[in-house]
């Protein structure tokens, strides 16, 4: 029977319980309320019983961010997320149910970006839209109340129709003001996605004890940020926004942050930690950040190693590298060799994003892969203009390690979106590789 803490808000740990209860029987769970931003019993609590817990789920991202910069913890941790679907369904919710205006909201728990790609999605002209997305930063203090007083004006001032919101203790406190709302709620599928992501974190933590990860991070300056410039205050103020991304970016991975001089990081971590939280380097999301999109972009290396020193050494190896191209990319390197270069992913068109909406997401849910390693595997197939390949021959083209990618296609086999079609000697070793053909059926050309 596995013991697993569960910390959100009271209202949302009810319903993540009754979730679990119904789906789960080998999970014994133990409520740890935080309804507001008041941390410290929520931290003493988790502090003083954390050892006889199993690992934490996170009811959402804000108390996962919150507990995370206070606490180092030895047990895995994960978090329930805000699907692209779950807005969806609660889009159709309040156009079926409710009747509201959907091109005239407020909105939290979702970027700007997102929103609109799903109201694109959804063939909805952007153009029209009457749109207030809330962006405060998460750990200010008054975070909460801003929130709701973001909320509240909008539909006061009579900007917005209606509004959604993905905390607990917004939307209890929007009804009571009488403003038409909306809670994302989480849904079976994401609570068991959370806990399967919390189980793998464990295993993974115990196969990969011991070898260190190393991310040299410098940001690429453009031109117009030569060390000769006529506003140095402004950028040291750009430069304070990409270290809180680097920041948060390293509380995600666990990684201790050591600063090398104006826009350049080393951040030490374990491999279980940065390759979990990345989905084994598929989304190293401070690259695809939009402050780096308006401030420059990033050149990391990656270093693997038994020792700090040698994953340092193979970190600074991939930063030159990585730095030699052009930057806005990363590369990989471990006993020498480099995997890369990792670039942050390009906007979909229409038609291919149509794509995912259906077939894409039916892949990945199935079995049980991100839709961008999917989506990452239909190009290759695309570019190679083949559907059959070695493992080693996929970890090489994708970019990450042969262990990776064995992960990647036992989930396909699985799923029954591959097969084995095939074997092929190796001369070095002399075992057999299987060859696998991928039966995605989709083409995005």
């Amino acid at each position: 029977m596995q013991k697993i803490g569960i910390v959100g808000h009271q209202r949302t740990i009810k319903i993540v319980i009754e979730i679990i209860t119904n789906v789960f029987k080998d999970i014994s769970l133990i409520p740890i309320p935080l309804n507001d931003m008041n941390t410290s019993k929520t931290v003493l609590y988790i502090k003083s019983n954390e050892q006889d817990l199993d690992g934490v789920l996170f009811t959402g991202i804000i108390p996962y961010n919150l507990l995370n910069t206070q606490i180092v913890s030895e047990k895995p941790w994960a978090y329930i997320r805000h699907a692209k679907e779950r807005l969806v369904s609660a889009l159709l919710e309040a156009t079926i149910k409710y009747n509201f205006n959907i091109s005239s909201i407020s909105i939290d728990s979702y970027s700007e970006t997102d929103v609109l790609s799903i109201y694109q999605q959804l063939n909805i002209n952007t153009e029209q839209l009457n749109l207030y997305t809330a962006d405060y930063p998460i750990y200010s203090q008054d975070f909460i109340e801003e929130i709701k007083s973001f909320h509240l004006h909008n539909y006061q001032s009579n900007n917005v129709s209606f509004c959604i919101t993905g905390i607990s203790s917004v939307y209890e406190y929007l009804r009571n003001k009488n403003v038409p709302c909306i809670i994302l709620d989480p849904t079976k599928e994401s609570v068991e996605k959370a806990l399967t992501y919390l189980k793998d974190k464990h295993i993974y933590k115990e196969q990969s004890k011991g070898q260190i990860v190393v991310l040299a991070i410098e940001r690429d300056l453009p031109d117009a940020h030569a060390l000769i410039r006529e506003n140095e205050y402004q950028l040291a103020l750009e430069s304070m926004k990409v270290s809180e991304e680097v920041y948060l970016f390293s509380q995600r991975i666990q990684a201790a942050v050591v600063e090398r001089g104006l826009g350049k990081y080393l951040l030490f971590t374990t491999k279980y930690l940065f390759e979990i939280e990345t989905e084994d380097l598929q989304k190293i999301n401070i690259m695809t950040k939009p402050v780096m999109q308006r401030f420059g972009t990033l050149s990391i290396g990656i270093g693997y190693g038994d020792t700090a020193r040698e994953a340092k050494y193979y970190a600074n190896l991939g930063l030159l590298k990585a730095k030699k191209n052009g930057g806005n990319q990363a590369f990989k390197v471990e006993h020498n060799k480099y995997i890369g270069p990792i670039t942050p992913s390009k906007p979909l068109s229409d038609s291919l994003a149509n794509q995912i909406d259906g077939a894409y997401q039916r892949i990945a849910t199935k079995s049980g892969i991100s839709l961008n390693s999917i989506v990452k595997l239909q190009s290759i197939i695309d570019n190679q203009r083949n559907d059959t390949f070695t493992p080693s021959e996929l970890a090489s083209l994708f970019g990450v390690s042969h262990r990776s990618m064995n992960r990647i296609v036992e989930k396909l086999l699985d799923a029954g979106y591959a097969k084995i079609v095939g074997n092929n000697m190796r001369t070095s070793a002399g075992r057999p590789s299987r060859i696998v053909r991928l039966n995605f059926h989709i083409s995005s050309s």
